[in-house]
């Protein structure tokens, strides 16, 4: 499958329900390898990916105010 716009926002919603990058590929429809290949060559992608890993580690380094 060639890439598709909607592929950041999937992926997303993939990610925070806590898929691996190879689970997001195959719910995607694409292979591990284009996964990567996707992840270099669109930023929107990559960033979108990267964009719910940087909250989720916020989240667990984040200090506890009580």
């Amino acid at each position: 499958m060639k890439y598709n716009d909607s592929f950041p926002a999937r992926a997303i919603k993939l990610a925070e329900k806590g898929l691996s990058d190879r689970e997001i590929s195959k719910q995607l429809g694409i292979s591990k390898m284009a996964f990567y290949q996707y992840r270099n060559e669109f930023p929107e992608f990559d960033d979108a990916l990267k964009k719910d890993w940087t909250m989720e580690s916020n989240q667990l380094n984040s200090p506890k105010v009580f």
